[in-house]
């Protein structure tokens, strides 16, 4: 299906306080890369206000699906309501398992996933994993799935990929930026913050919090009582995220879609686990030497001396060339080519 000369694209992720933002955000990122030459449309459960609002700056539209825990029910509630049968349908939770993916394929959908945990067997087109040192045999798919997997197919908003191209550190300050994400159901954000107090060298902290924040109560207690100078910014834009990132050489986050968007600008990164299914990013970051554990944040912090060297191995990642890839995957999607 078409919307004038343009396919059709829908997006399925959810997001909120308890499970996190990380799907949705990433789902955003693809959706902004493809709009010029897709209609993008999002399905979610309950939307956040300001996911609402996000959304529909990058999406044609927002769907607000019906709550269920039958996932199986809500995918055929999609093919008999939604779905006319050609469109690419892209998928990005845990809980779009097996006969999820085959329900809309067999619809006639093309399905893509966007997944990291590589937990079930995929029926999909299509497999999208930007974690380092992911592999096909890691997976359990048909013989007709392609992969796009590694670092190069980083699902990066547009001035995260831009900056990508132009590093430029001139702004840096004696700064460490703070971000558990969008909700940081387990109130990470005041743990990194007491570790800090620990071991502070006179940094300024820039923490940043996101739609779905439950301890602001908490947060703004241990900021009138600490000593440490600190910086606390709420439901950032990307462009605000950005010059934020730009200011810190150094930063502590979960490794996520933040922390791929911090490695695109550069820096000392330190990664704090803030889900299980971020172990496996954690370890291929830590193994590529792009970052650096956060149990070994402390009295000797790696900044400035260090930066040269991460900065050149980051920067090799990091190309900023991501949306041209992926108008490409789905284009051959559309096309029928087949170019794995």
């Amino acid at each position: 299906m078409t919307v004038g000369s343009r396919p059709i694209v829908y997006f399925r992720a959810d997001g909120h306080a308890k499970m996190g933002l990380g799907h949705v955000f990433r789902s955003l990122a693809l959706a902004e890369m493809l709009r010029d030459h897709f209609s993008c449309h999002f399905m979610i459960r309950e939307p956040l206000p300001s996911l609402h609002k996000q959304i529909l700056a990058i999406c044609e539209s927002i769907t607000a699906l019906p709550i269920t825990e039958n996932h199986d029910q809500e995918a055929q509630y999609l093919c008999d309501t939604m779905l006319k049968g050609n469109e690419i349908v892209v998928l990005d939770g845990y809980h779009f398992r097996t006969s999820y993916q085959q329900a809309i394929r067999e619809k006639g959908c093309k399905v893509v996933c966007i997944d990291d945990i590589h937990a079930c067997h995929f029926v999909a087109d299509v497999i999208i994993n930007h974690a380092a040192g992911i592999m096909e045999s890691d997976y359990d798919t048909e013989n007709y799935t392609c992969f796009y997997l590694g670092l190069k197919y980083a699902l990066l908003r547009k001035p995260f990929r831009e900056n990508a191209r132009n590093h430029d550190f001139k702004d840096r300050e004696a700064a460490i930026l703070i971000c558990m994400g969008g909700a940081d159901p387990n109130n990470d954000t005041l743990k990194v913050l007491e570790k800090c107090a620990i071991f502070d060298e006179n940094f300024q902290y820039y923490i940043v919090t996101g739609p779905a924040y439950l301890y602001e109560k908490e947060l703004r207690k241990f900021i009138q009582d600490t000593n440490l100078k600190i910086n606390w910014l709420v439901d950032v834009s990307a462009e605000e995220m950005l010059h934020c990132m730009r200011k810190c050489p150094v930063a502590i986050l979960p490794p996520s879609t933040v922390a791929y968007e911090y490695l695109s600008v550069g820096g000392v990164l330190y990664l704090r686990i803030t889900a299980d299914n971020q172990i496996r990013m954690n370890e291929s970051f830590i193994t590529e030497e792009l970052a650096f554990s956060f149990d070994d944040f402390g009295e000797n912090i790696r900044k400035e001396d260090h930066l040269p060297q991460l900065l050149d191995r980051q920067a090799r990642f990091f190309d900023g060339r991501q949306q041209q890839r992926f108008i490409n995957i789905f284009t051959n999607l559309v096309t029928s080519k087949t170019i794995c």
